[in-house]
């Protein structure tokens, strides 16, 4: 069967899940709901709804291990947990931490490679990251710096991944991964402009997307926010206004943004690219836009029930979630 052919009944079936995507009002009404309101209403196996959704989209698409991008940074995730789970401990003990099966990898698989010191059946490039992250954390001390270690890697497994596809794939999923990219440079170089500027830090977080790092260094050293200039610049300014987190700055007339405020302009910024290219149905874009916004989904509905159990004003809920799913749909 042709590769379109397959897309588009991989597409088809994606049509159909994409009807179970919650809305605005769905939200409001997970809320405000009754204790016992709530939990009939809750999705089913939240905790693993979007990995199981993954694997079972995995198993109908025409190039499965394209979409291993969304399960790769949660073995990576592992991987953090268990490099500092050792840090410090002359003997490590079989014990192993609370880690994610959301990822692709079994949690076992990385936590015996990471405490043994030996690769297993782990990719190669994983284990390399592990073990300079092992070594970073015991010589520097600095957790940071060994989770940026392992970050760069992963999303260097991601453009491995997604090159793997068709030139058409390859095209959008670079894309893709280009926003995912500038959006986490944007915000990791905020962070750090905000704990003093230290441009070495920024080179060894970068993951290179559209921006090059150079742009995001000058920024920081001249302490101008770190977006300025940028082809993202103009798109910020023009929707921070209608995002109720906004901080007073230092200087009058200058209203600085916190990042869970750019975190949500990344968010539009992302579900507006992905509907408006989600109309194909025979790419993998709408594999893509589907996974995206249920990704999203599951963060909003942890963030309601974390919220709702640890008696977190409603406002204040409100104010944490996420883009909805629903806007990735034109």
């Amino acid at each position: 069967m042709r590769q379109d052919t397959n897309y588009a009944y991989a597409v088809g079936r994606i049509r159909v899940l994409e009807k179970s995507l919650l809305k605005n009002s769905d939200y409001e009404t997970l809320i405000d709901a009754s204790e016992e309101s709530f939990a009939a209403m809750l999705p089913a196996g939240n905790e693993t709804r979007f990995t199981d959704t993954v694997r079972e989209v995995m198993k109908f698409a025409p190039e499965p291990e394209v979409l291993s991008v969304f399960l790769l940074p949660a073995d990576y995730g592992n991987a953090k947990i268990c490099v500092k789970s050792i840090a410090g401990r002359s003997e490590v003990s079989g014990d192993m931490p609370a880690l994610s099966r959301g990822g692709s990898l079994p949690p076992e698989m990385i936590w015996d490679a990471v405490r043994t010191g030996q690769r297993g059946k782990l990719d190669s490039g994983m284990f390399r990251a592990i073990m300079q992250a092992v070594e970073e954390l015991s010589v520097s001390g600095s957790a940071r710096k060994a989770d940026m270690i392992l970050d760069r890697v992963c999303f260097i497994n991601m453009r491995e991944l997604v090159n793997k596809g068709c030139y058409f794939t390859r095209r959008f999923m670079n894309r893709y991964l280009d926003i995912y990219a500038d959006w986490t440079n944007i915000l990791t170089a905020e962070r750090i402009a905000a704990g003093g500027g230290e441009e070495q830090l920024f080179k060894a977080a970068y993951l290179r997307g559209s921006i090059p790092a150079k742009e995001f260094v000058d920024n920081i050293a001249a302490g101008k926010r770190a977006y300025a200039g940028t082809p993202y610049a103009e798109y910020i300014d023009s929707l921070r206004s209608g995002i109720n987190a906004l901080q007073p700055g230092d200087n009058a007339g200058d209203e600085r943004i916190d990042n869970v405020t750019l975190e949500k302009i990344a968010d539009v910024f992302m579900a507006q690219f992905l509907a408006e290219n989600n109309s194909d149905p025979y790419r993998i874009n709408a594999l893509t836009a589907y996974l995206g916004a249920l990704k999203l989904e599951t963060q909003n509905l942890r963030i309601i029930t974390v919220g709702r159990r640890s008696g977190t004003n409603k406002d204040t809920i409100r104010s944490l979630l996420r883009q909805t799913g629903r806007a990735y749909y034109n």
